[in-house]
């Protein structure tokens, strides 16, 4: 559950666990939910790396749809 950052650290990890994951989209200012690499901090700098889709991600439209529109468009 979380967005931006948690959400890369789980998919990473699920990738070198060979483990699947459930997604859990909190922000609607987020768009790499379904993204296949991860954005991770690393000796200061962001870097990308090769990650693993979820299973399924599940998302409480009325949360997102609340959000400010300029993070929808973001």
């Amino acid at each position: 559950v979380g967005s931006g950052t948690i959400h890369d650290l789980c998919k990473l990890v699920a990738a070198n666990q060979n483990k699947p994951y459930l997604g859990i989209a909190t922000a609607a200012s987020m768009n790499g939910y379904l993204s296949a690499s991860a954005s991770v901090k690393l000796s200061r700098h962001k870097t990308s790396h090769a990650a693993k889709l979820p299973v399924a991600l599940l998302c409480d439209v009325s949360l997102l749809e609340k959000a400010p529109i300029e993070l929808a468009q973001s």
